[in-house]
């Protein structure tokens, strides 16, 4: 069983076309989203969250692609925002992340 990615809790976020425009309110920062991470973006957009294998199948569907092909591309994209603090992922069995008081 896989965790799930979702997005930072202390984030709004707008669709401009095909991009999205995050701000991060905790950090104060504006990160501006484009191509394969917007497609990405847009499956996290409505809070619930995502196994990886749900975004790897969806990437493969959006962008016809054979199974599995969008994979490493992928885990990299979301290490990246979960370094730039908006992601999260939650491992399974896990109520929440620890917040600090």
């Amino acid at each position: 069983m896989s965790g799930i990615y979702r997005k930072h809790t202390n984030l709004e976020s707008i669709a401009v076309g095909d991009e999205w425009v995050v701000l991060h309110l905790g950090q104060m920062t504006i990160t501006k989203l484009h191509g394969l991470v917007s497609f990405i973006w847009s499956l996290l957009e409505n809070g619930s969250g995502e196994t990886l294998a749900d975004i790897v199948r969806a990437v493969d569907r959006h962008y016809d692609l054979p199974d599995h092909a969008a994979e490493a591309d992928v885990r990299a994209l979301l290490g990246e925002l979960i370094g730039l603090g908006l992601l999260e992922y939650r491992k399974p069995g896990t109520k929440g992340v620890k917040k600090n008081a």
